[in-house]
């Protein structure tokens, strides 16, 4: 006697639906795949599946999540018109490389005013050579236990 396969048996309407209106609603996969009680590998296999009823399954859930993206976009656009907060919100969201772009420019800086405060030890350094002060003394080496706050 042959048992259907696992796959098939939870691939029925009431399980596409689930998913598709827990989606509907704006919720991620992971989140539709809990409401289903199927896994997320599972439901990636549904979608990748080159049978026709995964196609049109795996094309309503690409759509959904599409509808849902644009309306959420819009939300946020209309929010912006109130407070440009959400403007700014949705930029460093869209485009991630602008966002790390700055924080590259801002460790460049950095490293530069570092190796600045390096050249004016070794300044020091070689002003002070045969006194009483330790060089190394003046640039403490990192203390990933140490209070840097200022409170005790």
């Amino acid at each position: 006697m042959n048992k259907p396969h696992s796959t098939a048996k939870k691939f029925n309407i009431d399980t596409q639906t689930v998913i598709l209106n827990s989606l509907r609603k704006g919720n991620f996969r992971i989140t539709a795949c809990k409401e289903a009680n199927i896994s997320q590998g599972l439901l990636s296999s549904w979608m990748r599946n080159p049978k026709e009823e995964y196609r049109e399954f795996a094309k309503k859930v690409i759509e959904i999540e599409a509808q849902v993206e644009s309306r959420a976009v819009n939300k946020i656009l209309e929010a912006g018109d109130k407070d440009a907060k959400w403007y700014a919100w949705y930029l460093e969201r869209r485009h991630k490389h602008w966002n790390g772009a700055v924080h590259r420019w801002e460790l460049q800086v950095l490293q530069k005013q570092l190796k600045q405060l390096k050249g004016i030890i070794d300044e020091l350094s070689a002003d002070k050579a045969g006194s009483e002060i330790d060089s190394s003394c003046l640039l403490p080496q990192a203390n990933p236990y140490q209070d840097y706050s200022g409170s005790n």
